[in-house]
């Protein structure tokens, strides 16, 4: 079985369109990974799959006023952040929540309770609280 998403255009717009309390998108993706398929989420596909899609902001003004920011909650209580540089230390320090930090040039594989990267290394931010 082949699965396959393809998310364009701006993050929170993109995600309203797929997420998960106003679709069945979360309940399909979970029972597909069971059966033990693979997903592959870049940029904003990536984000959907943290605790919440909160780190888009630093990209996407949310000018459709999503208001329920939670995502599949799939990356162990963490959010991701994607397209990392310096510019965006300041935004992460800011940060609320935990994080998984990838470079353009990184990549993360989340399969049972393990996370190993891909590519160049990731980075990880940890709330304290």
């Amino acid at each position: 079985m082949v699965f396959a998403i393809l998310i364009q255009n701006s993050v929170i717009s993109t995600l309203r369109r797929l997420h998960p309390k106003d679709s069945l998108f979360d309940e399909m993706l979970i029972s597909y990974l069971k059966r033990g398929g693979f997903v592959y989420g870049g940029s904003a596909g990536a984000i959907i799959f943290g605790n919440t899609i909160k780190s888009a902001q630093y990209a996407d003004d949310n000018s459709i006023g999503l208001e329920d920011l939670s995502g599949l909650d799939m990356a162990y209580g963490r959010d991701i952040f994607c397209h990392y540089s310096q510019k965006d230390n300041d935004f992460i320090a800011n940060y609320e929540n935990d994080l998984y930090i990838l470079y353009e040039e990184s990549g993360l594989f989340i399969n049972n309770n393990e996370v190993q990267g891909i590519g160049k290394p990731f980075l990880t931010k940890a709330t304290i609280g």
